[in-house]
């Protein structure tokens, strides 16, 4: 008999069952608000980055969260809304060819327009430390200027 609940038991583990301990969620914290003003023109899209974690920062295709904003004047904002507590890095970058990326050009230098909010003006890429701010409860407000290497 006990052998047949010890099968029941693992069975039920395997397939994924509860056994009514279910696993805690991380919190909704609260959100990011981006503003950035400056763009040289309405073409194209902005592209707001948001990263979770140093290994991820800067790196193609592993962000936290990314979004595609089309533009329509001067300037763009976004909110990163319900973030579980933790440390963020937000980048913003001026798509004006409308491509979906952030383009460099043949030197490695930005292409496009973007902006690093918590790390102000840049001549160089940003640093995960120069660049996070960390979220506990409400809003985090980020606001600059797009910057472009080019004209």
């Amino acid at each position: 008999m006990r052998k047949r609940h010890l099968g029941a038991l693992i069975l039920l583990l395997l397939l994924g069952f509860s056994t009514g301990a279910e696993a805690e969620t991380p919190a909704r914290a609260g959100g990011i608000g981006v503003r950035v003003e400056g763009l040289r023109s309405c073409t194209g899209n902005v592209i707001f980055y948001l990263y979770s974690n140093e290994l991820s920062f800067l790196r193609p295709g592993v962000m936290y969260r990314k979004v595609v904003v089309p533009l329509s004047a001067n300037a763009a904002t976004y909110e990163f809304g319900a973030l579980p507590e933790g440390d963020y890095a937000v980048t913003v970058a001026h798509d004006e060819n409308g491509n979906g990326r952030f383009d460099l050009d043949f030197l490695g230098r930005p292409g496009e327009g973007f902006f690093v909010p918590a790390a102000g003006l840049l001549s160089e890429l940003p640093a995960w430390n120069q660049s996070r701010v960390h979220v506990a409860s409400g809003r985090v407000e980020l606001a600059g200027s797009m910057q472009y290497f080019r004209p």
